[in-house]
């Protein structure tokens, strides 16, 4: 069916189903069509806002929904992710959470939200503790970040999953092709550690977002007093149905009770977001409501000749081989032998076709992993031409960047009792960044200028090799750091408020200051949350001392809403992305720039050390084995998916790259760069 016909049809309500799903591939119109229907059901079908629950999929929808949205007249807006939408319904009926699980003692009016930093964290810290006083994980290469990032994890897949927690464990073991006692010991101790974890969180009246699933669809959807509020819910509009979880369809199937009309928008060849708990084969077996269906056709963001092409990859999966006429636009170039020639020719072809016409923001360059490197290199060869370039993800660590690390500094000197060790090279750092000096100055200044964490006045002689200027200037910063100290000694002034006065008062001042507001801002609110989450475990001493241990080894830099907003609002430049960040974005583009196409990241291994993606799914039985040849076809399935939505999200061009050698100098091949090469060499 025509868009222009399927809008017609569900603005008009010309369907006699109260469930009708709308089925369209990638860049067909299906968000578009949703928010249409939104605006047309509050502004002409004069339905009250409060009364529709919209889910949708991401931070990223959001902003595009927000970005669209112009209503005259509208109370409150349900517009949320399932994460989202779960978050404000423990808040709203925390107490019947905890009358009805026994775990949760705070005896809280709602629930603290733990980030995914500081449970990885809280995770780290029981790690570390089995695995030296009980020798826990000590067959296990990974570190225990590693391992805490992956027991984290696991409790969000089961969650979403709708499959037991005390269940983990057993499923991984299982499905292991080779099986051995002190495996089957590993994953025993890894239930013990997820259950210790996930009940000192509830003891404290603390969740993160797997638990917070986990009490959701275990405490809240289960109470009849709860599902009576649910009631209120009149219609439902849920964007990108493909990439739902079970416990995302076990809400929708419960709604159904009361939904008077729902619209699902559904893309047959999506459930590529594991993030987020999508099993397609779950959801086509679990749908416990009749629909009607309409299907778009058409492609919007898409050249014909892609369609052609996807086609052709879907027969080369089942060994079809054949000559094709096409003019389709796609060029490739595997000639680099190093990477570094082949980010040379990246930025080569972006001049190139902004010299031809396009706009830079109009070219996506998609790498299969978050590369910073490869978006500092094309920044740095493009700056001749003033253009901008802009990374949806941030691979750095926080402490990188010179403003986060001075204020680490600030805060040791401050405060006595935070055991920072902080060395020669930070206190360099520091002031060369702060007072401007060059390094042989700073280096002068960091062997004498602080001695057992105070800051030192000056002989005459180490004035004369400063200079005057610059030793006003610390003197002023040690005033600045003595005032701190009194205030910290009398008031007690918490971290992330320290944080905003040093910016205010000592950094802002500086070149480059303005750029670096929002990750000094968002140095504070992580701070806030981190150290507030800590003080409630009272086994955990000096919440603020381990905060900055955290941020000098482990946090990364992240996007806050407002910088995606700004993003997303503001788009000016080149986009450097991968394949997840822009198919679960909005973004569209005319021409496509392929990175590392023989790289093996383009379908990554599902199985790890401690947890396998597939096998935590409520599709997967529990007593099966996860074979290398399931995990060959698994891998092949999800990369035809995002190579066939990438494609018809591209209007113009697609150029692929790559090079012998990858970003670490490993030798590198992939069937996916074979597949390419030899269906554009088919070409008449």
């Amino acid at each position: 069916m025509k868009y222009s016909e399927a809008e017609y049809k569900i603005l008009n309500n010309n369907s006699k189903e109260e469930y009708i799903m709308i089925e369209g591939k990638s860049a067909s119109g299906k968000t578009t069509l949703a928010i249409k229907k939104y605006i047309h059901m509050v502004e002409e079908e004069k339905i009250n806002s409060k009364d529709i629950l919209v889910l949708i999929m991401n931070r990223y929808q959001g902003l595009t929904w927000k970005r669209e949205l112009c209503l005259k007249n509208s109370g409150e807006m349900k517009i949320l992710t399932y994460q989202g939408f779960v978050r404000k319904e423990l808040i709203k009926y925390w107490p019947i959470v905890e009358k009805n699980c026994s775990k949760v003692r705070a005896g809280k009016i709602r629930p603290e939200f733990v980030s995914a930093d500081t449970a990885n964290y809280m995770m780290e810290v029981l790690v570390d503790y089995f695995r030296k006083k009980k020798g826990y994980f000590m067959n296990i290469t990974s570190t225990s970040s590693r391992i805490a990032s992956d027991l984290v994890s696991n409790i969000s897949k089961a969650s979403l999953s709708l499959i037991g927690i005390d269940e983990i464990g057993t499923r991984l073991y299982n499905s292991l092709q080779v099986k051995e006692v002190i495996t089957r010991k590993t994953y025993n101790h890894m239930d013990e550690v997820i259950e210790h974890y996930i009940n000192s969180f509830l003891k404290q009246g603390a969740v993160d977002y797997g638990i917070s699933v986990y009490l959701y669809n275990e405490y809240l959807l289960n109470d009849e007093v709860y599902r009576k509020h649910l009631k209120k819910i009149k219609y439902l509009i849920v964007d990108d149905l493909d990439e739902i979880s079970p416990a995302e369809l076990e809400l929708i199937n419960i709604l159904r009770e009361n939904v008077q009309q729902a619209y699902l928008f559904n893309n047959p060849e999506g459930a590529f977001c594991t993030y987020y708990g999508a099993d397609s084969k779950y959801l086509n077996e679990n749908i416990r409501f009749h629909y009607g269906k309409i299907k778009l056709d058409e492609s919007f963001s898409c050249n014909k000749e892609f369609i052609n092409f996807v086609d052709k990859i879907n027969e080369r999966t089942v060994n079809i081989m054949s000559q094709w006429e096409s003019k389709i636009p796609a060029y490739s170039d595997m000639s680099s032998q190093l990477r570094s020639e082949m980010i040379d020719k990246i930025a080569v072809k972006i001049e190139e076709l902004i010299k031809e016409g396009m706009n830079p923001q109009d070219i996506v360059v998609i790498s299969p992993f978050n590369d910073f490197i490869l978006g500092y290199e094309i920044q740095s060869k493009l700056k001749n031409i003033d253009i901008s370039i802009i990374n949806t993800s941030k691979k750095s660590r926080l402490v990188d960047n010179p403003y986060v690390h001075c204020l680490i500094v600030i805060a040791a000197l401050c405060n006595k009792n935070l055991d920072i060790n902080l060395t020669v090279d930070d206190y360099r750092k520091f002031f060369a960044i702060i007072l401007g000096l060059d390094l042989i100055k700073a280096s002068i200044l960091s062997k004498c200028a602080i001695i057992d964490g105070n800051m030192q006045e000056f002989e005459e002689k180490t004035i004369d090799r400063i200079g005057d200027r610059y030793i006003e200037k610390y003197n002023y910063l040690r005033g600045r750091i003595e005032n701190y100290r009194e205030l910290i000694k009398e008031n007690g002034m918490p971290l992330d408020e320290l944080f905003r006065r040093a910016f205010l008062e000592l950094l802002i001042v500086l070149p480059g200051a303005e750029d670096n507001i929002s990750i000094c801002k968002n140095l504070s609110e992580t701070a806030e949350k981190f150290i507030g989450v800590l003080v409630q475990f009272n086994t955990i001493d000096n919440p603020e001392e381990k905060f900055l241990k955290f941020i000098r080894s482990e946090a990364q830099d992240f996007y806050s809403l407002r910088e995606l907003e700004e993003i997303t609002l503001n788009l000016n430049g080149v986009v450097i992305t991968n394949p997840y960040n822009f198919l679960t974005s909005n973004f569209s583009s005319k021409a496509q720039i392929w990175a590392d196409i023989n790289s093996s990241m383009w379908s990554p291994r599902s199985v790890k050390e401690l947890t396998n993606t597939y096998v935590l799914r409520n599709s997967w039985n529990i007593d099966s084995i996860y074979t290398d040849e399931i995990e060959d076809q698994n891998k092949h399935n999800n990369l035809i998916s995002i190579i066939k939505s990438l494609m018809r999200k591209c209007k113009e061009k697609i150029y692929f790259y790559g090079s012998e050698y990858s970003i670490n100098g490993y030798e590198q091949q992939s069937t996916f760069s074979d597949m390419i090469i030899d269906i554009l060499s088919e070409r008449k």
